[in-house]
């Protein structure tokens, strides 16, 4: 096929319910332009959407970010990580690991060693990882104790006295809340944007997404992975 301008040759792909357009050379092969990192086309792969549950700890291999899996460069995966077919080439897999937020290989031969799970059932099963969690709270501190400090100046310089703002953190395995005290973003509009930031680094390369919510922050799962 052909895009609007006539003479561009492309080929029209579906991931993920997205249409995309990867252009094509004269001799019909996909055109590399500027490539960051390493690249491999990969041939005669086919398309495969199932969300697997690792159910067995030791039996499947996961290689990230390479082209091949061995012995060097695999971990097998732990029990309850939940993983989600790309493609498959023979017997390897590309996944995106949604425990985790990696993509990778997986290889195994120990069939029941994974099961398929439904799609809308992911949100189930992922829990937040302690790290994020550790992270978060970091953030969130680090903010407490600058305003618990700021307040305690303010406060010996001006008779009317006043306590310093509280954010407080609730985690409920699958979603963190920050709770921000009543018109804190009306007052502080700086803090707000810098933490919704922090927050968005910190869960980069995840599948989970920063949520605003009135007087809320939330970390919770993306509603399509």
């Amino acid at each position: 096929m052909f895009l609007s301008d006539g003479f561009t040759s492309a080929m029209e792909i579906s991931v993920e319910q997205q249409t995309y357009f990867l252009l094509l050379n004269e001799e019909k092969q996909p055109v590399i332009v500027d490539p960051v990192g390493d690249y491999k086309i990969i041939e005669n792969a086919d398309l495969a959407d199932d969300v697997l549950k690792v159910e067995k700890a030791g039996r499947v291999k996961f290689a990230k970010g390479t082209f091949s899996i061995t012995k060097s460069n695999s971990v097998f995966l732990n029990k309850n990580v939940i993983i989600r077919e790309i493609f498959k080439k023979q017997n390897n897999v590309y996944v995106f690991n949604v425990s985790d937020g990696e993509y990778g290989w997986i290889n195994y031969s120990d069939k029941s060693a994974i099961t398929k799970i439904a799609s809308d059932k992911i949100s189930k099963e992922i829990t937040i990882p302690e790290l994020i969690v550790e992270k978060v709270a970091e953030e969130v501190e680090k903010i407490n104790i600058l305003y618990r400090k700021l307040f305690s100046d303010l406060n010996q310089m001006y008779p009317e006295k006043n306590e310093p703002p509280e954010i407080y953190l609730i985690n409920s395995a699958r979603e963190i809340t920050l709770n921000l005290p009543p018109n804190f973003e009306k007052h502080f509009p700086k803090t707000v944007l810098y933490l919704v930031n922090e927050l968005e680094i910190i869960i980069t390369g995840t599948p989970f997404s920063v949520v605003r919510n009135n007087d809320k922050l939330q970390i919770k799962m993306k509603e399509q992975i």
